[in-house]
């Protein structure tokens, strides 16, 4: 993600408060471009997932647990013939 916006997206830190002044004037923009990025990536189906996330960071998550592959277990028992 350009223009310097990963950072809000991978933060673990609680976004700054309203009356935090310039901090969260900051924040506020930056939030604002990864938002968009992330929404305009999407197509259709994940777009309608995160329509309504003001958090780039919440949008992301929430399509990271949606769409990430899961890793297969390896206790699954599945496809192997004995």
């Amino acid at each position: 993600m350009g223009e310097d916006l990963w950072d809000i997206v991978e933060s673990m830190d609680e976004p700054p408060k309203p009356e935090d002044g310039d901090g969260f004037k900051y924040w506020r923009s930056k939030n604002a471009s990864a938002l968009h990025v992330i929404q305009i990536s999407c197509n259709a189906d994940a777009f309608s997932e995160i329509r309504n996330i003001t958090s780039a960071k919440e949008a992301w998550d929430m399509l990271e647990g949606k769409f990430k592959p899961q890793p297969e277990s390896e206790d699954d028992d599945e496809g192997i013939n004995i």
